[in-house]
């Protein structure tokens, strides 16, 4: 019988209700990653303040079941340690970009829109026929995005053939190869 706590396979019911009675073991995947995802972006609590990098990625490792619920319900208040989603917000203009992952050579594509309420998207299918997907925690695209936005909108351009910033179709050779068109460049570099 499949177990949910464990993820093994128990010969009876009985036994999968003792595991699951087992409160020092070990919590979900699920829990574990929503646990270091709050690690990396939210502000350390009070009592882990003093504690190295590894010091502080092995304790959330080493969270038991009991654990793992009051740290993630404290994480989820606290503040965000970086830069704020409006604040990442205000710093890009609406459009399309395309990022390079980081561990390989595939580019995924982005587009910002909204006025009061911004938007992240993540661009799929085929360029002309894009599907929309929203992304909820934009933070880190966000940032990536504004470290570079002209060479975002560039990327966009090269790989697609239209304009990320106002999505006209890149007809000259120098606008091809650039990524973005005569007038948005000469607005966006002014």
């Amino acid at each position: 019988m499949k177990c949910g706590n464990c993820k093994g396979d128990h010969a009876s019911v009985a036994q999968v209700r003792s595991c699951f009675a087992n409160v020092e073991g070990r919590p979900s995947e699920k829990q574990m990653s929503l646990a270091q995802a709050l690690g990396r972006e939210k502000v350390r609590m009070p009592e882990h303040a003093t504690l190295s990098q590894l010091d502080y990625e092995l304790m959330i490792g080493g969270l038991s079941r009991q654990d793992i619920g009051p740290f993630l319900s404290k994480m989820l208040k606290q503040p965000n340690a970086g830069m704020s989603r409006d604040e990442l917000f205000e710093l890009v203009n609406n459009g399309r970009y395309a990022l390079q992952n980081e561990d390989d050579e595939d580019i995924r594509f982005y587009q910002i829109g909204g006025t009061h309420h911004r938007i992240l998207w993540e661009l799929t299918g085929a360029p002309g026929d894009f599907k929309m997907q929203r992304i909820y925690r934009p933070e880190k695209i966000l940032k990536r995005i504004s470290e570079d936005p002209v060479a975002a909108f560039a990327l966009f351009g090269m790989n697609v053939g239209t304009c990320g910033r106002c999505g006209s179709p890149l007809t000259k050779k120098h606008t091809r190869e650039r990524g973005i068109g005569d007038t948005c460049y000469a607005k966006l570099t002014a």
